[in-house]
Parts: C-alpha cells; structure tokens; sequence
C-alpha cells in the first residue's frame, strides 16, 4: 500500500497578545492628549472665564438698561445676582476718579507704566475705584478668536483672570487723547495675535461705555520703548500687547487701534469658548500655514500648532478604533448568544 503524506500547512503567526495590543492604543492616546494639551489648557481658562465675562455684561446691561423694571429693587435682585449689582453699582461713582486719573496721565502726572510681564505682580494702581479685582468689561477681538473679561490693573491675579489695563496709561473711558493699554498672556486669550491684521477690528465694552475700534498699525517693540504706547493728542487710541515671540519674554508685540465710531462689530461674528468653536482648528492651520509663507518656522508656536493638527488626527484614529473594538465586541455577544 502506498502511503500519503498530507503536507502541513505551514504554522500561522502568533498573533500578539491582547495585553500588548491594549497598552499601544493607550499610549497612542496618552500621546494625543499630550499633543492636545494647549487645546485642553485653553478650554481650562476660557470655561473659568465665562462667569466673569457673563457678570461683565449682566453689569453693563445693568448700567444701561433704562427700562423701569431695572429700577425695582425685586425684579433687579431676581435678574442679577449680588456682584453684578456691585459692579454696577460702582461704575459712576468710579467714574470722577478715572477722569481725573486719566488728566494725570495725559498731563504726565500719572504712574509709571507698568509692564504686567516683567514687574506687574503687585499693581495696586486702580484700588481707589473699588474695581480692582472685578471685571469691569469684555474685550471682543473677532480676528485673534478673543474675548476676554477686562481688569483694571494689571496684577499678577488680574493677568491669570483675563486681559487687564496696563497701569500709567488711559483708563477705558472712550475719551480724546488717551491710550488705553491692555495686556494678556500670549498663552492665554492673546495667543492668535499674529492673525490680527490692519483694518481688523476690535470692540470694548465696559460699565462706562461701549466702543469699536480699528487697528492701525502693528508693531513689535522692547519692554523699554514706551513711547510706543504714549498718548497722541486728539485720538482715542486702544493698544493691545503681550510678549513676543511666543514661548519667550524677550519683546513685546502691540497692536494699536483706534477708535471708529461709524464701525460696528457683527453681532455673528462672536467668539465661542475655543473647544467648542469648530474655527479653533481653522485657526491652527491659519497659523501653521502663515508661518510657512513667513518662512518662521523655528518659532515654538509653529511646532505647538502642528502637534495640535498631530494630536487630533491622532485622537480620531483611536475614537475610530474603540467605536471599531465596541462594535466587534457587541457582535461577537449577539452571535455568541444566538
């Protein structure tokens, strides 16, 4: 009898053990929420500053509402809770003190300008309002996706809160000849200020008035060059400025605005908290692709943009492979059971 062989198929791989194949998803998502943590520590400080730009604006509503409901104490105390009446409540009798504040500065009589980034930490410039520590107004820059609460004084806790007025320059009161100067961490509400353009605009609204501007010129100084910020007779200047570049200390860059009163800010041009905003990533690849065209892209911002775009692709590839496992798994149980 002759005798068959059967050939034996040849052995297929070990496939990998579920453990390791675990513990490289898990890697892969701890890598993108690294790659995302700007995004994450953006979301962190616009969530916590939303309370205190919506009692900004309860405030200036407050102020301005001249509809006889406001007037009842009852119905007011049921619309605004006790720090939105304060504030209120101190907009006209702080008023006197920042006119008379703001004839010192245009005169020279005022304080020294304080840099709120290299000797800023203790600026008590504004404690005879009152509204040191309270938020006193919205800055709305559409262009750079801010909107930030605004404090007068730009202290250290001011400066961690929103964007603050720069002591030594004008208080935010919409007069003639003054230089309102309002300075934010790079890494906070001003970090898109390379996309300002001239010709952009800019809105202010505080419990003393509200107040549209232009930008006119944008310009990178040293800490030292003040006379960069000084007031120009007969114009209402507003001026913008946090470091530069970003990542160091070393210079500052302002962006100087002037006021328009023939200009309005599209009420559907409004900043949404940047996580929820689907512009934020726009304003990712806006940023990446400028810095191509400039040719600068050695600067930490371009490398922090991209492993934004990085970290999202990278995150949507997990999301697709978990939903991926859950559904394989949901299928194995049904045809397990039938």
């Amino acid at each position: 009898m002759a005798s068959h062989f059967r050939e034996e198929a040849p052995p297929k791989p070990a496939r990998r053990p579920r453990i390791v194949r675990v513990i490289g998803w898990v890697i892969l998502l701890c890598g993108a929420l690294l790659l995302l943590s700007p995004d994450i520590y953006e979301a962190s400080y616009t969530f916590q500053s939303i309370s205190q730009t919506d009692i900004a604006l309860k405030a200036i509503d407050a102020v301005f509402d001249d509809d006889d409901e406001a007037s009842d104490g009852s119905e007011t105390t049921s619309l605004y809770d006790s720090e939105v009446l304060s504030v209120a409540d101190r907009a006209a009798s702080s008023r006197p003190w920042l006119e008379d504040y703001n004839e010192r500065v245009r005169t020279g009589q005022g304080p020294l300008i304080n840099d709120p980034f290299t000797f800023g930490k203790s600026d008590q410039s504004f404690a005879a309002t009152g509204l040191a520590d309270a938020p006193v107004g919205v800055l709305t820059v559409p262009a750079m996706g801010c909107e930030a609460p605004v404090y007068l004084g730009s202290s250290e806790q001011n400066m961690l809160r929103g964007a603050a007025v720069v002591a030594g320059t004008s208080a935010p009161l919409g007069e003639d000849s003054s230089n309102c100067v309002i300075a934010a961490h790079r890494g906070m509400y001003f970090r898109w200020v390379e996309n300002v353009k001239v010709g952009d605009l800019a809105e202010l609204r505080t419990i003393w008035g509200s107040f549209v501007y232009r930008v006119v010129d944008i310009k990178v100084i040293y800490p030292s060059d003040l006379s960069e910020v000084a007031i120009q007779e007969g114009r209402d200047l507003l001026t913008l400025s946090t470091c530069h570049p970003y990542g160091r200390n070393k210079k500052r860059i302002i962006v100087v605005c002037e006021r328009d009163s023939s200009a309005k800010l599209d009420a559907a041009t409004g900043v949404l908290p940047s996580l929820l905003d689907a512009a934020t990533g726009k304003r990712a690849l806006s940023s990446v692709t400028s810095a191509i065209e400039r040719g600068d892209v050695a600067n930490q911002l371009f490398f922090e943009d991209c492993g934004r775009l990085l970290g999202r692709v990278l995150l949507l590839v997990v999301l697709v492979r978990l939903i991926v496992a859950v559904v394989s798994g949901v299928r194995k149980a049904v045809c397990s059971r039938g």
